[in-house]
């Protein structure tokens, strides 16, 4: 008798087994949802600035306005770009007055300059966008292949230092000068942050130039390459013997996240 309980009992205990089973299954495909769900790092992002450049002869100042798409898997798409409501204005007088050339004109010398303005932001998924300002935003630009511009920035803003690369083409008959810049927010451990604007674009165009001709179309395929060969220790170290005393723009006090950045000028690499 005892046998034949026995015998009963494993039938209900391979049911049990295999709800166990089953149910194991389910959290473990649940929690594969849930971590495929989970938002990417926002400094793991990057933010593609893509807008029109154009240069007002009588003012001299030079307008880069556009939209602003943040991916995870490349260049977004004309249409995401269009359709974007995160909106741009940057404004800089650094070319033409210095260098008599408007900045969507073929330039043979390498050139640079600091954009001003605003940026506008939904970072609360409110859908109410608010506009930020930039703290420092120092953009350099020299000729490559295809008869562009490779583009390299250097920046602070509110919410941190970022690093960006991208490319400037030429305007054609109906269609004007685009500047595409990618950034990404980076940290403080982070070895990147001891490249400057003009350290960043060199470091890029050296790995572009061993690459494929195309590769010069995508230049921010390089950003997470431009500082593999730094350590850590020795971004901070440069950093630190650049400067004695770190020192924020007046603009900067007062914003805890900003505290503890060094200006874009701290950081290693040819002069601005």
């Amino acid at each position: 008798m005892p046998r034949k309980r026995l015998q009963e009992e494993k039938p209900e205990e391979s049911r049990r087994t295999g709800r166990k089973a089953k149910h194991e299954g389910s959290a473990s495909t649940q929690a594969a949802a849930e971590e495929e769900a989970k938002p990417a790092d926002w400094r793991s992002l990057l933010y593609f600035f893509h807008g029109t450049v154009q240069t007002n002869m009588s003012s001299g100042e030079t307008h880069w306005q556009g939209t602003w798409v943040a991916s995870s898997d490349g260049l977004p798409s004309p249409a995401e770009f269009d359709e974007s409501p995160n909106k741009f204005d940057l404004v800089s007088t650094s070319f033409l007055a210095r260098d008599e050339v408007a900045l969507e004109d073929a330039c043979p010398f390498g050139r640079s300059g600091d954009f001003k303005g605003r940026f506008s932001l939904d970072d609360d998924g409110s859908g109410i966008h608010r506009e930020v300002s930039d703290i420092e935003h120092r953009v350099v630009f020299k000729a490559c292949p295809g008869g562009c511009s490779l583009v390299g920035a250097r920046g602070l803003a509110p919410f941190g230092q970022f690093v960006s690369l991208g490319r400037l083409t030429c305007p054609s008959r109906n269609v004007p000068a685009q500047l595409t810049l990618a950034r990404q927010y980076i940290g403080m451990d982070d070895p990147r942050v001891q490249l400057s604007a003009w350290a960043a674009l060199l470091r890029a165009e050296a790995r572009l130039t061993k690459g494929r001709r195309d590769a010069w179309e995508t230049p921010w395929s390089q950003m997470s390459l431009i500082g593999a060969d730094l350590t850590v220790r020795e971004a901070q170290r440069k950093c630190c013997q650049t400067l004695v005393r770190p020192r924020l723009p007046r603009a900067a006090h007062g914003l805890p996240h900003a505290r503890g950045r060094l200006p874009m000028h701290a950081c290693i690499g040819p002069p601005p």
